[in-house]
């Protein structure tokens, strides 16, 4: 009987034990076909059929980006890891890893070809490379580096500039004390060398600098028969734009002049196509030939979208096509304001404190009283959404490009709209949420902080942060219905 009583109790403490291994058990929010669950306080990887492919191991997992990794840490090392739960990187002492964004005028770069991490070395922040398979490009070494792209990066090191492949090895026998990138330009300098190069890294000019002005030496790797003074050249798919002195020209493939010194300035645009031309401060704008397509007389050109420009001058104002040709006349009402904000639309306002948008041929979409309801940043609008306040009610909230509002005594603060969401906090409780383009909320949950939505692996993950009960802040991620993906991890 005694034996029996024994069994019965060890049976009863087999399932006791069991019930709380299975309750220290959380699983998060699938993300495509994997969830991370949390395990004992720590984080591993399942697939949706319960297989293990990552044991929990880890203090913390981040949300799956786009590309499949996510960010693994144990305590103050970070590191890597794919969604099949291989370590692409393993966790070492770092600041940050990751990829690298470059916001321009009009859109946003993403350098994605190799992950950047940074240490701090002597309280100076360092710079280095991981492939994305794992393996070490370079140390932490670098004070400055901008991401790969086309297989290459450039990497500054005790004030000087070079540039790397991805075996980690310098590609430029000297090294430069500027650079500068523009969209499709590379230059480095020094007080008496200068060099051009695309976006592959391939020089296509070389100057020098002698008696006081800069001359071009080099062109498309070949020798000038004689030097010209030139500061800059500008590669075009076909031939090259070049400044010397004060004035801007043309020269074709063969190194010739097509169209002669005659240019205050020369900018290029989005459309790659055509530059704007400048002189005696009026605008113009030319084709990659040096044919002038726009004549040079208008105060402002801004670019709209393809074959869709703003001129503008002194009591005239029109939307005209590459050729010049008038698409509309908008010089009937007295605008003070035309600005294209990006995918085709024009935000304008007039001297009567009227404002709006236009569509790419002038058509005006929608028309408010700018006494009644005054946009927050003018320009700043994000998936046809600009943020607002009504002046009357003291509201905040929305505006689309038809004209549509969206507003509530209920925000207190608004955030751009992202990936179909926008973040607005509660003036009721003084917590953050997201609510859709219908100005419902998207979820119940209320956080102390919110993110934008970005895109994860598995559709828009945004960041959240919480104050805990003992006042330590706890940052994870939720997908677009407020459920967390990761749990909540300190910051």
């Amino acid at each position: 009987m005694k034996k029996m009583m024994l069994a019965f109790m060890l049976i009863l403490l087999f399932q006791a034990t069991t019930a709380t291994a299975e309750a220290s058990l959380t699983l998060w929010e699938p993300q495509g076909n994997i969830v991370c669950f949390s395990s004992n306080g720590k984080m591993g990887i399942q697939d949706l059929d319960g297989a293990v492919l990552c044991d929990a191991i880890y203090d913390y997992i981040g949300y799956f980006d786009e590309y499949g990794l996510a960010e693994i840490r144990i305590g103050d090392r970070k590191g890597k890891i794919r969604m099949d739960g291989e370590v692409v990187v393993p966790p070492i002492h770092c600041n940050s890893i990751g990829f690298l964004q470059y916001q321009h005028t009009g859109y946003t770069e993403v350098y994605d070809e190799a992950l950047l991490f940074s240490t701090t070395k002597n309280d100076k922040s360092q710079y280095g490379f991981y492939s994305l398979d794992g393996r070490l490009i370079t140390e932490a070494c670098w004070d400055k580096a901008y991401g790969f792209k086309n297989g290459i990066a450039y990497v500054q090191q005790n004030g000087k500039w070079n540039m790397i492949n991805m075996a980690g090895e310098l590609l430029l026998d000297d090294w430069w004390d500027d650079l500068y990138i523009d969209r499709n330009t590379v230059t480095l300098t020094t007080d008496s060398k200068k060099i051009r190069m695309n976006m592959n890294g391939t020089v296509f000019a070389k100057h020098s600098y002698k008696d006081n002005k800069w001359v071009l030496s080099t062109l498309s790797q070949q020798p000038l028969s004689s030097e010209i003074a030139c500061e800059y050249v500008i590669k075009l798919s076909h031939g090259y734009y070049y400044q010397a002195g004060s004035k801007w020209g043309m020269m074709d493939d063969n190194r010739s002049v097509i169209c002669p010194l005659q240019w205050d300035q020369v900018t290029s645009t989005q459309d790659e196509n055509y530059f704007l031309v400048k002189n005696h401060g009026k605008t113009g704008l030319l084709d990659q030939s040096g044919n002038l397509m726009i004549d040079s007389i208008y105060d402002n050109i801004s670019y709209i979208t393809a074959d869709r420009w703003i001129v503008w001058k002194e009591n005239f104002a029109a939307v005209m096509d590459n050729s010049g040709n008038i698409i509309k006349d908008l010089s009937s009402e007295n605008y003070v304001v035309l600005y294209p904000v990006g995918n085709g639309y024009i935000q304008y306002e007039t001297d009567s404190d009227q404002w709006g948008f236009m569509d790419s041929d002038g058509t005006v979409l929608s028309c408010v009283d700018g006494n009644k309801i005054q946009p927050d940043s003018f320009g700043q609008y994000s998936e046809g959404w600009i943020e607002i306040e009504m002046m009357e009610t003291e509201e905040v909230g929305y505006m689309y490009i038809d004209g549509t509002i969206l507003s509530s005594t209920e925000w207190g603060q608004t955030k751009p709209f992202s990936q179909g969401l926008a973040a607005v906090l509660l003036n009721s409780t003084g917590k953050w949420t997201h609510i859709t383009q219908n100005g419902e909320r998207a979820y119940d949950q209320e956080w102390d902080s919110c993110g934008e939505f970005i895109l994860g692996v598995d559709g828009p993950v945004a960041r959240v942060i919480q104050k805990m009960d003992n006042q330590d802040r706890k940052f994870g991620y939720i997908d677009i219905h407020g459920n967390l993906l990761n749990g909540l991890s300190s910051m």
